[in-house]
């Protein structure tokens, strides 16, 4: 049991009240000896029993009378769980929320998404408790503390509604330390509003560790994890992963890749896919026998002057409106050009080869060689694809490369003949390593995403029949793609840098099969081009993010009522001089995988920790007042005591008169 006013639980030794006046009242009477009463004394043995019985359920309602009116008056709550006994509502109260996509899983019925259910049980409780502490809202589209004025605000506030965006949660509980640290806010409540998503939640990440180190130095924090983690079995989302504008003689057509997923599969599912471009509408009917459909290379042909344009896909209204439309931008592809550093002829030929050779006809390719000292000469606004083979430069051309990969454009670093402890991206590489009795061979990678991912048809790549002979470890943070069977990494994207990578091998015989077995390197290689590519497209697909859009005009949104500043966070299809951008949200908020609560419980290991787990149309307080039941108890114990010690109603006595 948890109380508003919890001093007043101070008074709780007046209990004793009743029992005080009890033994004060019997000693007012004294006993005094007569002789003609000792032919009572046993017909008062025979009553006093239930006598003393009667007086003890007395003095017990009285007793408890008393307790449940201090109790009443300390306000008690519904849930015990909450923090607030030891010394009532806490100074501060930070609101954390998650207004990724899957946030906006819907009950059928009342139509309220989880977000917008937490915000009325975090509101509900906050109204609960009073207007007395401060309110913080850090959400996860900024992850910057804002200051708000009342609980009631927290519903109508447009950084609380809803978006297309991905959340970072321990970002957020990072900002929440920060905040908290700064401001000295004491006694602090922290309530985390999520739907454990393992893409939002980043279990494995480096962060949690010392993210627990810094709140178990706070004493005066009290963490609760608000989740929504059931998955609603009938949600379908769509995304479009490739938009290509074709050109075929004086035919010209857009080219769909279409990606479904839903979270089951033991029904077949049938619905019309609704496809807008510039206007024009068609439907294409699917059906779902499984929880993934590909519909790759599906065509709309278009009037052949028509350069450019924009659209979307639509499917029914399900769980979750917010993966139910998808919107797309085209143009006319640029070319893809690619430069190779280096001054090894037999690499850079292979290298060259890789990114110079396209097998769609309708993407043109270009691949030049530049020697390490002519680096400087390297186009960097239309170039999509960097591949050097160097040492790692410093200075100047390592700014030009930081500058590179920050626009969006690919970088592929592979080790140099003589390495240094030189860094570039936080990476350096450390001595050439090899095997003399044998190759070395792939024991692990990532082929769910990234470079080595498998195609769309989910074929796997042949990583694993590549062979090492030679390969220089590689240092650093970063994510591996792909590992050796001695735990080195073959292939390492740098961290929080854009798409620049790390290969540890060269595609030379003396080093790997990687140009021999060359179908894991092409395909590699050709991705981090075509991503490279992306950043110089007037056609633009971005992840709904929130960014700098001075410039941009909508052309068509999801939410028409957001505010201009919301917007580019719902998706829609916006304008600028220079470029179309289509705005989803991110491919990561279709996977339905969430964090186990053992795992949540390990991430939160040794802190004051409390997992409240709620269910979408659940209409249940996180705490309710529960004053009037104490009220109702100290009514029914005076009604109690008063039949008590009613008199008893004598007997008419009977007999004759002689």
């Amino acid at each position: 049991m948890s109380f508003l006013q919890p001093w007043m639980l101070f008074a709780l030794p007046a209990i004793a009240l009743p029992i005080l006046i009890h033994l004060l009242n019997r000693r007012r009477h004294r006993p005094v000896p007569w002789g003609a009463m000792m032919f009572l004394e046993h017909a008062k043995r025979m009553s006093r029993g239930m006598a003393r019985l009667k007086q003890i359920l007395i003095l017990a309602l009285r007793t408890l009378a008393v307790a449940a009116l201090i109790f009443a008056a300390s306000r008690p709550l519904s849930r015990g769980w909450l923090g607030v006994a030891a010394g009532g509502p806490p100074d501060t109260i930070l609101v954390l929320l998650d207004r990724s996509a899957s946030m906006e899983d819907q009950d059928v019925q009342t139509g309220q998404s989880k977000r917008s259910a937490a915000l009325t049980k975090i509101a509900d409780l906050i109204t609960t408790l009073g207007e007395g502490p401060r309110l913080v809202l850090i959400e996860s589209t900024s992850n910057e503390p804002v200051e708000i004025e009342s609980a009631k605000a927290l519903l109508d506030l447009p950084q609380t509604g809803e978006t297309a965006t991905a959340a970072d949660i321990p970002a957020m509980l990072e900002s929440a330390e920060a905040y908290m640290s700064i401001n000295e806010t004491g006694r602090t409540d922290v309530w985390l509003c999520s739907d454990q998503r393992r893409s939002d939640w980043d279990p494995g990440g480096g962060r949690w560790g010392p993210l627990r180190d810094s709140f178990q130095e706070r004493e005066s924090v009290q963490l609760y994890l608000l989740t929504y983690p059931e998955v609603p079995p009938d949600n379908v989302a769509i995304t479009v992963p490739r938009i290509e504008r074709r050109q075929i003689g004086s035919n010209a057509e857009i080219v769909l890749d279409i990606h479904l997923r839903r979270n089951r599969s033991d029904r077949t599912a049938e619905f019309p896919i609704e496809i807008v471009l510039n206007g024009a509408r068609s439907i294409l009917p699917v059906e779902m026998t499984d929880t993934e459909l590909i519909l790759q290379g599906h065509t709309i042909p278009i009037d052949s002057e028509i350069e450019e344009g924009t659209g979307r896909l639509e499917i029914p209204f399900d769980a979750n409106p917010s993966d139910n439309v998808y919107f797309i931008a085209f143009a006319p592809p640029p070319v893809r050009k690619a430069v190779v550093v280096s001054d090894d002829a037999v690499s850079a030929r292979a290298l060259r080869l890789a990114a110079g050779t396209s097998l769609d006809p309708a993407v043109e390719t270009a691949a030049t060689i530049l020697p390490p000292d002519r680096a400087e000469e390297i186009p960097w606004d239309d170039t999509a694809l960097i591949l050097w083979h160097a040492p790692l430069p410093g200075g100047i051309l390592a700014e030009q490369l930081r500058d590179f990969a920050g626009r969006g454009r690919s970088l592929v670093v592979f080790p140099p003949d003589e390495p240094s402890s030189d860094e570039l991206f936080g990476m350096k590489w450390s001595s050439w390593r090899k095997d003399t009795s044998s190759s070395v061979k792939v024991a692990s990678w990532r082929w769910d995403t990234d470079l080595l991912a498998n195609s769309a048809g989910g074929r796997s790549l042949p990583v694993g029949e590549l062979e090492t002979y030679r390969y220089c470890a590689v240092q650093g943070p970063g994510r591996d793609l792909a590992r050796f069977e001695t735990g080195d990494p073959l292939l390492r994207r740098a961290a929080d840098d854009g798409s620049v990578y790390f290969c540890a091998t060269l595609p030379r015989s003396s080093h790997s099969s990687l140009a021999r077995d060359g179908i894991a390197f092409y395909v590699m290689v050709q991705r981090a081009l075509e991503d490279g590519a992306r950043s110089l497209a007037r056609a633009q697909q971005l992840e709904a993010a929130r960014r700098e859009t001075e410039g941009w005009s909508a052309v068509a949104l999801r939410n028409e009522g957001a505010v201009p500043a919301e917007r580019p966070l719902q998706g829609g299809v916006f304008e600028t001089e220079l470029e179309l951008i289509a705005v989803n949200r991110p491919a990561s908020e279709d996977l339905e995988e969430t964090v186990p609560n053992e795992e949540i419980d390990g991430l939160f290991e040794g802190l004051e920790a409390v997992r409240v787990e709620a269910e979408l149309g659940s209409t249940a307080a996180l705490a309710n007042e529960v004053w009037h039941v104490f009220l109702i108890a100290m009514a029914l114990c005076l009604i109690g005591e008063a039949i008590l010690t009613l008199p008893e109603k004598k007997k008419a006595s009977g007999g004759t008169v002689a």
